[in-house]
């Protein structure tokens, strides 16, 4: 009986247990040592602060997955993930020794030392957790492992075969299906026997697994792989991905009765969909607060120069095609839109996939003086300073959009995209995202934008939408242009 392996889970949470466990000793031996009892800083302080380091702990090491790949990281990558995770930590606590008013009378000398202090436990700990958690492993009870590849097969074997020592097996030699093999010997272990003679020697060797590593899967060889499995021998087969989809992720799954390969741009835990949807609302109810309040302000502004309605509504192209009404503060007149063929030929976006002017007449205030001078009014300041975006808010609060995402495009934008431009929707449309903060309105061809949307869904996590936001903010105050 073969048991699935769930390292990664286990993993995780002994990792998360003892950054826990360093994070208090260090703490409690700091306050008993290292000078922060005589300066009266109180224990339930000190406790405050713990559950609070705590706390953050674990949401940066789900943010940033910094217990992904945990058994395959060298030293160096494993400090730096350790680092990277206590940053936010470390910013955390210090706000919340400014809420208590201890920012000055903290003994900051002692602070350091003991930060120093807990990352050098804990990252000791980690190592010495890895090595002992894997070579116990590695030497107790292990399985005898076959590889049956091909000599087309052998470099990825090459590639892959170092990362089979965190697992329980130990490799007991390889068969070549090509006849005759001309190796005899590979990566220290020995051929031990031809595809002919597979089933006698894995039944007589007492081989407990069989990992396949080929793609040339002949009835005859599917017929050997039925003897073995009848025998009792646990088969692994390795799942090859078509070379025009790698950049795809790729897992197997049950659907219906049929054992299938899903491949997909991108997989999001539950746990981070979830996530992301609580920041959006939390976002959400901010950004309306914000928006009624603009709403005093700039509507009569809008009104006084141009009579109509304050907030503009458009139809635009959603996940997956949906259709939704976008909102947005008014900037242009209210016949921007039949308008809109009259200036096609001063697009910047020359293949129409978007539609971008340097100074566009249908923004209200924009004129061009009798002098050639190009005059600029409330229009062109709300859309400067991105404040038009803010209806916006109410779609992310609605469940149309997202706070972080991809740019929706307008109903005649989207009958012009070819294929590949369609995977940019393949998400919820965002307020903001990768081309925002990477040029914005800066970016004038349309195959960049689709190449940034593109690589924020393949990257995607909780993590880099929250730098994203960062980064917008960052954007919003140079004023650079609209989004």
């Amino acid at each position: 009986m073969y048991t699935h392996n769930i390292n990664n889970r286990i993993v995780r949470i002994d990792i998360f247990l003892i950054d826990l466990l360093c994070l208090c000793l260090t703490s409690l031996l700091a306050y008993q040592h290292g000078g922060f009892a005589v300066d009266k800083f109180e224990l339930a302080e000190l406790s405050g602060l713990l559950m609070v380091m705590a706390l953050s702990n674990a949401l940066s090491a789900m943010l940033l997955s910094s217990y992904a790949d945990f058994q395959f990281r060298g030293y160096y990558l494993e400090f730096s993930a350790l680092f990277k995770q206590n940053l936010p930590v470390f910013a955390l606590g210090i706000i919340y020794l400014f809420s208590l008013g201890r920012i000055v009378s903290f003994p900051w000398l002692g602070g350091f030392l003991w930060a120093v202090f807990y990352l050098s436990v804990d990252y000791l700990c980690r190592i010495l957790w890895k090595r002992s958690v894997y070579v116990k492993r590695a030497y107790a009870s292990p399985r005898s492992l076959l590889i049956v590849t091909d000599q087309a097969s052998l470099g990825e074997v090459e590639e892959n075969i170092g990362r089979l020592g965190v697992y329980p097996f130990r490799i007991c030699g390889f068969c070549i299906m090509d006849a005759p093999s001309p190796v005899v010997e590979f990566h220290g272990h020995s051929v031990v026997c031809e595809i002919d003679d597979l089933t006698d020697y894995v039944c007589h060797s007492w081989v407990d697994d069989v990992l396949v590593v080929s793609q040339n899967q002949d009835a005859f060889f599917r017929n050997i792989l039925t003897e073995l499995s009848e025998a009792g021998v646990t088969i692994h087969t390795v799942v090859f991905k078509p070379r025009e989809m790698l950049s795809q992720k790729h897992f197997v799954e049950t659907l219906g009765g049929f054992d299938v390969m899903t491949s997909c741009m991108n997989e999001a835990r539950i746990s981070d969909v979830v996530l992301k949807r609580a920041v959006d609302i939390l976002g959400a109810l901010v950004g309306c607060f914000v928006t009624l309040i603009l709403t005093l302000i700039l509507g009569p502004l809008i009104k006084l120069k141009s009579p109509g309605p304050i907030f503009f509504k458009q139809k635009r192209v959603g996940r997956n095609g949906k259709i939704f009404n976008l909102y947005k503060f008014r900037s242009m007149y209210p016949d921007a839109e039949e308008r809109k063929k009259e200036f096609l030929a001063a697009n910047r976006v020359s293949d129409g996939l978007m539609f971008k002017m340097d100074f566009d007449p249908r923004i209200i205030g924009n004129e061009i003086l009798p002098d050639g001078t190009e005059k600029t009014g409330i229009g062109n300041f709300i859309r400067v300073t991105s404040l038009d975006e803010f209806p916006q808010f109410f779609n992310v609060l609605k469940g149309d959009m997202s706070l972080v995402g991809t740019r929706p495009p307008t109903l005649d934008e989207w009958e012009k995209y070819a294929p590949h431009h369609r995977a940019r929707l393949a998400i919820k449309p965002g307020i903001t995202g990768m081309w925002q903060v990477s040029g914005r309105s800066k970016i004038t061809d349309f195959e960049e934008v689709v190449a940034l949307d593109t690589k924020y869904i393949n990257e995607w996590s909780i993590g880099m939408d929250i730098r994203i936001l960062l980064k917008t903010i960052v954007v919003l105050f140079r004023r650079d242009g609209a989004m």
